[in-house]
């Protein structure tokens, strides 16, 4: 890989860093004052004023409504877990809340290795490195049951 895309790469990660460190504590102090549907709103406020001229200057919505269904159930599916996400920000500590977000990397690795085909080799990884963060959060009851399933599977490479 050049490194002008591992560069590039690194400033994504940066953003979603940003915005995802933004989102929580913006959130978790709303949270005292504002109802969840409040928030839920302005950020899907905010979403469609940052991503309607993207949209637009990418062809608009032509061709874009051919899944209506896919896209419905997607949509449930994301306020769902958005909606649990600004929920729980007033349960646990605002540590733990960013650690479980780091967990994200492993879990796209998991579902990779579930629906890509990925190689068990990965999924193995993943779970040791969700193990080592269940320990670090302390759960280490979840960890041992981790770290057998990850024994249990046969390394392909």
């Amino acid at each position: 890989m050049p490194q002008q895309k591992i560069g590039q790469a690194g400033l994504w990660m940066a953003g979603w860093l940003s915005a995802t460190l933004a989102m929580t504590i913006v959130g978790r102090e709303l949270a005292h004052s504002v109802s969840v549907f409040e928030m839920m709103m302005f950020r899907s406020l905010i979403a469609t004023l940052i991503l309607t001229p993207i949209i637009f200057l990418n062809g608009g919505l032509t061709g874009r409504l051919s899944q209506l269904r896919l896209h419905a159930a997607r949509n449930v599916l994301h306020y769902a877990g958005q909606y649990a996400w600004f929920s729980a920000l007033l349960l646990i500590p605002l540590v733990e809340v960013i650690a479980i977000e780091f967990t994200m990397p492993l879990w796209i690795a998991i579902l990779a290795s579930a629906f890509l085909a990925e190689s068990v080799a990965i999924r193995q990884a993943a779970r040791l490195r969700l193990a080592s963060l269940l320990i670090r959060l302390g759960l280490a009851h979840r960890a041992s049951e981790v770290l057998e399933v990850a024994s249990a599977a046969p390394a392909t490479q």
